[in-house]
Parts: structure tokens; sequence; C-alpha cells
């Protein structure tokens, strides 16, 4: 899936949790509840929301294209993160202005349910919970020896009771929606 898409689609799961609360969420609780929605649709739907790479890292999983927030950094990642969420602060991140959920053209309404039960699920848990939830409860995660380590579709679909048949066609069906997805973007240049 072409990184634009992938960043439009977090921000907008971004958008979604961080409208439930209007304090703010840290970056850490934040990269954990978007791992839990893309998890979620899988279990759901066979597909994840955002598309993104699963990596293992020291904390727990997570997805790749999340990194740069979770660390900190200064991150014009596109995709209307800017427009919609102030990322100022090194720890907590807010939304500029309230949001509409119609705004959020690119979710489902079954993206939506699967954020909103995630959220009821975990948003009251704290950064150190639901990092030690993830590190005891995702099977898929294994502390990785090095930064990080991709966590395959195929794995964390098994590791979420899909038969080994089941989550290889998964895995197979995430990459040609990828594959599918950047050839229409390559086609509307």
């Amino acid at each position: 899936m072409p990184d634009e898409k992938i960043a439009s689609l977090q921000t907008q799961m971004a958008v979604f949790m961080l409208g439930q609360h209007s304090g703010g969420l840290s970056r850490a609780k934040l990269f954990s509840l978007l791992y839990l929605a893309d998890r979620e649709a899988i279990r759901c739907t066979a597909c994840p929301i955002s598309g993104d790479d699963v990596v293992a890292l020291q904390q727990g999983p997570g997805l790749l294209s999340l990194m740069p927030m979770l660390l900190g950094r200064k991150w014009d990642r596109g995709g209307g993160w800017r427009e919609w969420i102030n990322d100022s602060d090194p720890v907590l991140l807010r939304l500029h202005r309230k949001y509409d959920v119609g705004a959020l053209t690119l979710m489902s309404q079954s993206d939506l349910e699967i954020l909103n039960t995630i959220w009821l699920m975990f948003g009251a848990l704290g950064d150190r919970d639901i990092r030690s939830m993830l590190r005891k409860n995702c099977a898929e995660w294994i502390a990785p020896e090095g930064d990080l380590a991709i966590i395959p579709f195929d794995t964390v679909a098994f590791c979420m009771g899909f038969s080994k048949t089941v989550s290889t066609e998964i895995a197979n069906q995430i990459m040609v929606e990828r594959e599918i997805d950047k050839q229409f973007a390559s086609q509307h240049l």
C-alpha cells in the first residue's frame, strides 16, 4: 500500500482515538491503540484498517509507519496529520480542533465500530498497563533481538485463532490489495 494511503488511514484512525479523550493521548498509548485496531480488524474482517506492516518492539507490537511518532520525532508524514494533530509536545498528542465522524471519509462503518470497540476496551488503560497487556496477550509479539522485527500478517492471523491455511490466505490477500493499491496509485500520479 502506498505510504500516502497508509498515512491517511492512520491519521483518520488517530483522529478518532484522540477525539475520544479531550485531554489528548500519549504517543505510546496511541501507538498501542492503533495497533490493536488493526489487529481487531484482521480478526473481524481478515484485513487491517491501515494495511501497515506490523513490528515487534521491546515495548510490544506496533505499526511500522508510526515509529517516528512513537519516538517523538518531528514528523510531517502527509495524510492530513498536520491539519488534524498537534504533535508539538514530545509525549502528548492532541487534536487541533473538534472533529465530526463524517470528516473521517476513509473509514467504513466497520472501521469506526472496530475503533470504538478498541477505545471502549482499552481506552481507560494507562501507558504501562496497555503495553504490558500487549506483551502478555498478543501471542504474535516476541521481544526482538535488535530494535525491531517485522511480524508477518499470517503470524498475526494465526495467533488470533485462524488456521494456518486461512492465515496464509489472509496474508496473501493483504499483499494482493497492496499491489492493487500500488498499481492504482501509479496510474493516478
